[in-house]
């Protein structure tokens, strides 16, 4: 987990913090899961994905790293990407109906059993990225995907309302990051 702080981070996911006016100091004041989501997501993006993030900024600054899921800035460059690379299906992207939240219009999943990068945006508006541990549309990842949404929106809504210790209600990216073997990009 050390390199999950601005030191160890590589020239591209620092390159995603300076276009959005983040200085090291205040990533390394977010909590360790949003400094582990942003680490896991921004690797996958670039070396499983093979997506360029020059172009990319987070949407109301570190308001845009959540726990589970980056939100950016829409950036019409980085949407070519993603729907060339679905379209001639580079990269294993499947366009997805079931992974718009939030009001996203178009989402991509990548078609890996395991930790699939999923990609949504609204037109002009946004782009939301997360990784899913079981990818739903793939017959061996539709029991881990359900076991996922069962503790983010079951188990683990009724831990954080009992007030359990250690109970968590997302995707744990302080794990996700040792599975991945993220580094940093």
């Amino acid at each position: 987990m050390a390199h999950a702080n601005f030191d160890g981070l590589g020239p591209r996911q620092r390159q995603i913090l300076s276009n959005s006016g983040i200085s090291g100091a205040a990533f390394d004041g977010l909590s360790k899961h949003r400094r582990a989501a942003f680490f896991d997501i921004t690797f996958a993006l670039v070396l499983r994905a093979q997506l360029g993030v020059a172009m990319l900024r987070l949407r109301n600054g570190v308001g845009g790293i959540r726990d589970d899921r980056l939100f950016f800035d829409y950036s019409a460059e980085f949407v070519a990407a993603v729907r060339d690379n679905t379209d001639r299906g580079t990269h294993a992207f499947k366009w997805d109906s079931f992974a718009r939240h939030h009001g996203i219009t178009d989402a991509v999943r990548q078609t890996t059993a395991v930790m699939s990068v999923q990609i949504g945006w609204a037109e002009g508006e946004t782009i939301e990225v997360d990784i899913d541990v079981g990818n739903p549309q793939h017959p061996g990842g539709i029991v881990m995907h359900s076991l996922e949404l069962l503790n983010n929106h079951g188990l683990g809504k009724l831990g954080r309302l009992l007030h359990l210790p250690g109970v968590r209600d997302h995707t744990d990216h302080t794990v996700l990051m040792k599975l991945l073997h993220a580094q940093p990009v």
